[in-house]
């Protein structure tokens, strides 16, 4: 068993790798007072020639007490550390079954920006796990510890202090994470970073400045944990849409796959925004919006969800105010808000699927036939369905 795992794509181990995760070790060590030749499990020194490869990664994923992840754009696209973060995804998912209601939230998973690149978001999966504090600095959230390692090294250093710390806790944690059951064939663990998508799983667009990691007024999480929060609860996955004008068709896709697609705008995001205007020429049936007023005269004079629609022309949008799926909400609501529609039009898209007793398909088909309408819509508008908010 190791303290902590290391876990980062084999293209980002150069020399600025080495010299933070030596720094870590030593910190780490000097903090537990784990024994130095089980500290650290980092591939490239842990293994041996010789060695069979496999079993021995497979054996210390599922026993390391923490995982500490380097991500960054390779990172993402690596299948053996999107099995890796399976693993211990697993494991902690094992440890809140357990010990979670009694042992507090423990952290046991620590995601690291090793290298952003411009425009990239974390994978909804990841978000849970990125590692944030009060105390890190603007610089190491704006480029990553890579680069903050090469050009400002003292920063880098106080991020460094910071995260032993917490691995510190963690590692001696009085309920530590479950070993995960014996691997048997390393290859054959699922990449849940690459999983496909399934019917009801959850596709976001998130058109505000900081996108899908805005956290907005009063809210604790940003918007994409709260949206992958919710798809934990009905057992789905929640994935982020592109940030550009394909995200239309995508989304098009998505809702003839039966997985719903759901935007959350500011208020004062620009009609003509790329992203508004594909979305709201696609065909949508299952799209869930929530608007949310972050005007400067917020809650004193709220906007309608009618007056946002009509920034648009006739399209997806005005589709989903006139069937109940678009709402107006002031941020402190937007918990609620989208818990509620999402609900709702989940409802919906799986009862499609529940088969019908055949005198009820006859009775439809009877009716269909002659020119009566068959299919119903929401006529429970709450607020701002329909009406002022």
């Amino acid at each position: 068993m190791h303290a902590f795992f290391t876990s980062y794509a084999y293209a980002d181990g150069q020399k600025e790798f080495r010299h933070c995760l030596g720094r870590l070790r030593e910190l780490v060590g000097n903090k537990t007072g784990w024994a130095e030749e089980s500290l650290c499990f980092f591939d490239t020194e842990t293994l041996k020639n010789g060695d069979p490869w496999q079993p021995v990664l497979a054996e210390a994923v599922r026993t390391s007490r923490v995982a500490v992840c380097f991500v960054s754009l390779r990172y993402l696209q690596s299948i053996w550390c999107g099995r890796e973060f399976t693993v211990f995804d697993q494991r902690r998912s094992a440890w809140n079954a357990v010990a979670g209601g009694v042992a507090g939230d423990g952290r046991f998973i620590f995601l690291l920006v090793w290298e952003s690149a411009v425009g990239w978001e974390w994978p909804l999966p990841l978000r849970y796990y990125q590692y944030r504090d009060a105390t890190l600095p603007k610089e190491y959230l704006a480029g990553g510890l890579r680069k903050l390692v090469s050009l400002f090294p003292q920063i880098a250093e106080s991020v460094l202090e910071s995260l032993s710390d917490a691995i510190r806790d963690a590692v001696l944690h009085p309920a530590p994470l479950p070993d995960a059951p014996p691997i048997v064939a390393f290859e054959e663990v699922p990449n849940v970073l690459a999983i496909d998508p399934k019917p009801y799983d959850f596709w976001l667009s998130v058109v505000a400045k900081q996108g899908s990691n805005w956290v907005p007024p009063g809210a604790i999480d940003d918007v994409g944990t709260l949206v992958f929060k919710r798809a934990g609860l009905s057992n789905v996955t929640a994935r982020l849409l592109p940030l550009d004008a394909s995200c239309g068709p995508r989304a098009a896709q998505a809702a003839a796959e039966k997985q719903l697609v759901i935007l959350v705008a500011a208020s004062e995001a620009a009609a003509a925004d790329l992203r508004l205007a594909a979305l709201n020429k696609a065909s949508i049936p299952h799209l869930v919006i929530v608007v949310l007023d972050t005007g400067p005269a917020t809650g004193q004079n709220p906007l309608s969800l009618d007056a946002w629609v009509a920034r648009f022309p006739a399209g997806a949008f005005a589709l989903a105010a006139a069937e109940g799926r678009a709402r107006v909400a002031l941020p402190t609501e937007l918990v609620m808000t989208l818990d509620g529609l999402v609900t709702r039009v989940l409802q919906q898209v799986r009862a499609q699927d529940e088969p019908k007793p055949a005198a009820s398909a006859a009775i439809e088909a009877k009716a269909t036939e002659e020119g009566i309408p068959v299919t119903t819509r929401s006529v429970l508008a709450g607020p701002g369905e329909g009406g002022s908010r």
